[in-house]
């Protein structure tokens, strides 16, 4: 049983984070009365309850199934409550069985100990992530029998035939291609060359991860790393594909003596074999040295379901010895691989690399209230807005209740610039034309700024808190990052963005100018980076002139934007170039204190560099 547990404990942490958001977990355990590990929102198939007719069953129950640590919670859909019987212990059930005949449903099953308000021992439990829910049940299963008795004994966890697949309804699968096979690992599948079999380590003979082929020694190497949140990808300087190919191109080059990258750059993955709704982004290299040649694909799934706030990425490497590579060994030892043969090996198990389940729920409640928290990057609204998957049968987008109010402070902003009447021309025009179709339909507030505020202390949650303030001010920073990502293209796309506001300040009076440098303030949002004290309105030379301005936080894309509209550099004058990059060297250091500043967990990446 050694190595079964371990490899399930493994996936428990490489999945746990899927369905186990901190934030709603703890919302969840408030209702079920107990600390909780995963949720997943299943449909649960049983008889009637005690109190209701014997002879009519419930059928495809919605229910939020949770696993705690001493029992299993059915919480309603609604999430307002349990059901009746609702927390079903460890202790009452009496065995599990997995369903052979499909991907999705399992057995539980009750003994005699159970809720009187369970009229069947039997619960039919379709999920579509059976593996992973089901690797949680048996580690808590565990911890408890050992945590009430002392022993150690496996979960008695089986698979059966419990249906019968009808091939009328069920979801084709893709076969591998001629002389391939589909592996399984970690939750993905993916095709892989008949040559190639388990590799077994020091735990297990299968399922490693590894691959082999016995006769010239080339190896294929699955990596399938922890899920990672969205909002902590940059404290983890992982917010991009490339930085965490930067860490497996230094692991393989310090691997070998001598080492030639010869190639290094993005890749589309050309297959979707599970219509994953997930966005997927990858990274090539292909390295060559004294210890033979590496192909490697990195591959990012982000925005996975059911709460599209989750990153993983996985990796697909190669290995080809040097003796077997062509102009290297010998031709009559065996076939000799040349490059593009390695690669092409590579990327077909990495185009073919899918999630196992074929089903992908989204939780569009708990979505749109992450949404409505502003818990999401630039780009990650980006997505969520224009996905045609995500929108619902009323036309109505994935966007936060806060699209309204920002909406509103872009209108006031071009109403600023409009009324000035000092661009003239096509410009002039254009932006009429906005506030007149684009934007018709949203008021005007004289002070922009001040209706931000006003809005963020209005916020739901936050009144009868004993932290208030820490969370006007937490949140205020968030409205200011997703106001600044709605005036720079997110509503208006190419026709309006700050660069717009920048080039139009030296073209307006004293009070408008005032008026719009205010605005770029707030949505720059430089602040310290301790909640507990709120953002003051101070000009933004004056920041950057403060010897504290290392240790403060900001929104960079708009610093970006501000710096790549020449906007800043307009603050000093001519013979003040050296100031102004030493300016430029301190938002550097400013940005790299700020990740640096906050607990940064170094990456390992176990079986790279062999």
């Amino acid at each position: 049983h050694a190595s079964s547990n371990l490899s399930t404990g493994e996936r428990i942490f490489l999945f746990a984070a899927m369905s186990g958001d901190r934030d709603i977990l703890s919302a969840l355990a408030l209702k079920a009365g107990a600390e909780l590990k995963f949720f997943e929102r299943v449909t649960v198939r049983f008889f009637g309850m005690k109190e209701k007719s014997a002879a009519t069953p419930i059928i495809g129950k919605k229910l939020y199934f949770c696993v705690g640590k001493h029992a299993i919670y059915f919480l309603k859909p609604d999430m307002s409550s349990l059901i009746p019987g609702g927390d079903v212990f460890y202790a009452y059930v009496s065995k599990i069985v997995e369903d052979t005949e499909t991907t999705t449903q399992f057995l539980v099953v009750l003994n005699e100990n159970r809720d009187p308000a369970w009229q069947s021992e039997n619960l039919y439990v379709e999920s579509e992530n059976r593996t992973v829910l089901l690797d949680h049940i048996t580690v808590a299963w565990r911890a408890d029998y050992m945590w009430r008795f002392g022993l150690v004994q496996p979960c008695p966890r089986f698979a059966a035939a419990l249906t019968e697949m009808n091939p009328q309804t069920a979801k084709p699968l893709v076969r591998p291609f001629f002389d391939h096979y589909m592996s399984t690992f970690q939750g993905y599948t993916f095709f892989l060359h008949r040559d190639f079999d388990d590799k077994p380590n020091a735990v297990s003979t299968k399922n490693t991860g590894s691959y082999i082929c016995r006769e010239d020694g080339r190896e294929v190497d699955i990596m399938v790393h922890d899920a990672e949140r969205l909002m902590d990808l940059e404290r983890l300087r992982k917010d991009h594909i490339r930085w965490v190919a930067i860490d497996y191109k230094t692991a393989i080059v310090e691997s070998m003596t001598q080492c030639t990258v010869v190639s290094n750059r993005p890749y589309i993955k050309k297959m979707n074999l599970a219509a994953d709704i997930a966005l997927w982004n990858c990274w090539e290299m292909f390295m060559v040295g004294d210890r033979g040649a590496v192909a490697v694909i990195l591959m990012r799934r982000q925005y996975v379901p059911p709460l599209l706030d989750m990153v993983q990425d996985c990796a697909v490497l190669v290995r080809c010895p040097l003796d077997r590579l062509d102009g290297f060994g010998n031709p009559e030892s065996g076939k000799l691989w040349t490059f593009p043969e390695i690669v092409d090996a590579c990327r077909l198990s990495a185009d073919s690399f899918s999630p196992a389940t074929q089903t992908f729920s989204v939780y569009v409640p708990i979505i749109r209230a992450k949404l409505d928290a502003l818990l999401f990057d630039e780009e990650a609204y980006r997505w969520l807005q224009n996905n045609p998957l995500l929108i619902d049968k009323n036309e109505r987008r994935m966007t936060p209740k806060a699209v309204k109010p920002a909406r509103r402070f872009l209108k006031s902003i071009i109403d600023i610039i409009v009324k000035e009447q000092t661009l003239g021309g096509a410009k002039q025009s254009a932006y009429e034309d906005i506030l007149n179709t684009d934007l018709a339909g949203d008021s005007i507030h004289p002070l922009p700024v001040q209706m931000a505020q006003d809005y963020a202390r209005k916020a739901e949650g936050v009144e009868g808190t004993d932290d208030k303030e820490d969370r006007i001010n937490a949140y205020l920073k968030r409205v200011a990052r997703y106001f600044a990502y709605c005036v720079d293209g997110g509503i208006l796309g190419m026709k309006f963005g700050i660069d717009n506001i920048a080039e139009a300040i030296p073209q307006v009076g004293g009070d408008a100018q005032k008026k719009l440098r205010a605005i770029l303030d707030f949505l720059l949002h430089i602040r310290e980076t301790n909640v507990r004290k709120p953002w003051r309105s101070v000009s933004m030379m004056q920041h950057l002139r403060d010897p504290e301005f290392l240790d403060m936080e900001f929104n960079a894309p708009v610093m970006m934007s501000l710096i790549e509209s020449w906007y800043i550099k307009r603050f000093f004058s001519k013979g003040q170039e050296l100031q102004y990059v030493l300016m430029l060297g301190n938002l550097l250091q400013a940005k790299k204190r700020q990740r640096q500043s906050q607990s940064v967990r170094v990456p390992t990446l176990p079986g790279i560099a062999r």
